[in-house]
């Protein structure tokens, strides 16, 4: 072969290579095209699952709370009728707590479908770690030391008690994932000081007092490079099936919505310290909230007419019963056509309606009762706090909400509340709306305190 015949021959091999070089990298970028593609379809599939069992968790919250509302309604009519002395008295108020722990758990249950705004009230982590106890003796093998290090002398912080118990179990869980079954878990609560942020990258913050609450293991450590991410909605770690990668970005949202921030110490096959600083609550906060319990410093007595519409049979005669021990008279409805019939026929003073009713409905009734009596007096009642049908009858005309359960105290406590205040003018003038659970406008008062006859 010639020479001319060599240098195209070479020619055209290098063009070959060239062209198989560009196709190995056209299909090295389809694979990793595809590659995301498939992250993305499962982390769309995985979002699509978590809407649904959303909505599946309002309906089953919303039943729920109806049957803890008609037991705490008995429960209390019972406490009422009995003196502190009475031999059952400690019994049921046994019942009563366990009711309240239910509540928790199903707003547990709610935040995990989606986000739920914090309800912040004066807390004290250390009576949320003590009544963790018994849910981490179950969690966590038994071959894992628990090791509880609480200063006696924390400070009260603003908090939400059901979201610090899901972060304290979100971080008890991973570690536990993380560690071998003779391992040691370590939760720490402590007072600080902090003058500027602990990290360099996280955000300034103003100087001031903080609850430092800590959970640490003794496991392998986590590497840099899933520090970076951890945080991220559906990143995990954990083989496919075992873990959603959603617990730390919960935790780390919860804290945000807290006014906090969280920290990670990690060190390879040393251990994980998870740090999370809470703001403390000022005194003025503490005094501000509503009081539950039986006080004679207001009295909640009345004689006022309330209707009150709810298709729960047991639930209508707890509250009724209980309402006019304090003189009121109470006329019950179990349907919005019902209610909206009485209403029509009868003057009232005010009226309590569930949302969440067959037929027409509680929104439907409270706007076809506002057309025909703008001055009506109207609070809404569900067992599921985020609907957007919340917003919407606050926002046609609804004065409160109450969330399922609610004490019959806090009920009565809400229907003198407004009652005192004459005319519907003057509450929207003076804006003067229980803050028990969401308002209207997002104006927030204290209520002064419970009383009795």
């Amino acid at each position: 072969m010639s020479s001319i015949g060599l240098v195209m021959k070479s020619s055209e091999n290098a063009k070959l290579e060239l062209k198989i070089k560009r196709l190995e990298n056209d299909i090295h970028e389809l694979k990793q095209k595809l590659a995301e593609n498939r992250s993305l379809e499962a982390q769309l599939f995985h979002s699509q699952k978590m809407e649904a069992l959303a909505h599946l968790a309002g309906g089953i919250a919303h039943d729920f709370n109806n049957i803890l509302q008609c037991i705490l309604g008995y429960t209390e009519i019972a406490l009422f009728e009995k003196s502190e002395q009475n031999s059952d008295y400690e019994f049921f108020k046994k019942i009563e707590s366990h009711v309240k722990r239910g509540c928790r758990l199903t707003e547990q249950f709610l935040s995990f479908g989606r986000r739920i705004e914090p309800k912040l009230k004066p807390t004290n982590l250390n009576s949320i770690v003590g009544n963790l106890k018994h849910l981490l003796k179950q969690a966590l093998p038994k071959m894992i030391a628990v090791d509880l290090k609480l200063a006696s002398d924390l400070k009260t912080i603003k908090a939400d008690q059901g979201q610090c118990e899901q972060i304290m179990m979100n971080l008890c869980i991973n570690a536990r994932d993380a560690m071998a079954e003779n391992g040691q878990l370590t939760i720490k609560t402590e007072n600080c000081f902090l003058e500027s942020a602990p990290e360099p990258s996280l955000p300034n913050i103003p100087p001031g007092e903080f609850v430092c609450l800590s959970v640490s293991d003794n496991g392998p450590g986590i590497p840099p490079k899933v520090q970076r991410r951890m945080y991220d909605p559906f990143f995990t770690t954990k083989a496919k099936g075992k873990g959603t990668g959603l617990g730390l970005s919960m935790v780390y949202a919860i804290v945000k919505n807290h006014g906090g921030f969280i920290t990670c110490e990690s060190e390879m096959n040393v251990g994980t310290t998870f740090r999370i600083y809470l703001p403390t609550a000022c005194e003025k906060e503490h005094q501000q909230e509503p009081i539950e319990g039986k006080s004679n410093s207001v009295s909640l007595c009345g004689d006022e007419r309330i209707l009150f519409i709810e298709d729960e049979s047991d639930i209508l005669a707890t509250i009724q019963r209980y309402l006019k021990t304090y003189g009121y008279d109470v006329v019950t409805a179990q349907s919005g056509e019902e209610g909206l019939a009485k209403y029509l026929k009868n003057r009232f003073d005010l009226v309590v309606m569930d949302l969440g009713m067959p037929g027409m409905g509680g929104m439907k009734c409270l706007e076809q009762i506002l057309a025909r009596d703008s001055n009506a007096k109207i609070v809404i009642v569900s067992g599921y706090r985020s609907d957007r049908r919340i917003d919407d009858a606050l926002e046609a005309g609804a004065i409160a909400f109450l969330e399922k359960p609610m004490s019959l105290p806090t009920l009565t406590n809400t229907v003198r509340t407004i009652l005192n205040h004459h005319t519907q003018t003057a509450w929207k003038e003076q804006k003067q709306i229980p803050s028990f659970k969401i308002f209207s406008n997002g104006k927030k008062i204290p209520l002064g305190a419970n009383g009795v006859c």
